[in-house]
């Protein structure tokens, strides 16, 4: 049997598409010193992150408002920006490479204090999208002042 093909050949178009990036799952540590002084409260950060599978492009972490970054460091960031986000404070973090295994990022913040201020609420670094988050808080004052207010 011999076929014949009257109609012209189907034509097959491929075209390439970027295949679509799933955020990894991961835990995070958060363990931050608190330091009271006469008019600031400085706050060190160490974010301790465990990739469990896949890898992460970016990061999201939370801060209250009223809270001014004043720096953050840590391995293949390409990119930091600060956005308010009605109360709070939300910090985009873009790594230049896919991050994965156990890294360590590190975030220092301040309040300044106001002396009308009767209760001062201390401000808590968290990370958004982690499974588990823990971690540890440490309260320490640089002055007598301060020390009656802990």
């Amino acid at each position: 049997h011999t076929f014949k093909y009257v109609e012209a050949p189907p034509a097959i178009v491929v075209a390439a598409s970027k295949p679509e990036h799933k955020q990894g799952r991961f835990d995070a540590q958060v363990h931050t010193l608190i330091s009271l002084g006469e008019v600031t409260m400085s706050c060190s950060a160490t974010v301790e992150l465990n990739v469990k599978s896949g890898g992460i492009m970016d990061l999201v972490l939370d801060l209250p408002g009223g809270v001014n970054l004043l720096s953050l460091a840590g391995p293949s960031i390409r990119t930091h920006t600060v956005a308010t986000e009605g109360e709070a404070q939300r910090i985009d973090v873009a790594f230049t490479q896919e991050m994965g295994g156990q890294f360590r990022v590190e975030v220092c913040y301040e309040h300044i204090r106001v002396d009308s201020e009767a209760e001062v609420t201390v401000p808590t670094l968290s990370v958004r999208d982690a499974e588990v988050e823990q971690g540890r808080l440490a309260v320490e004052a640089l002055s007598a002042r301060a020390a009656a207010h802990v």
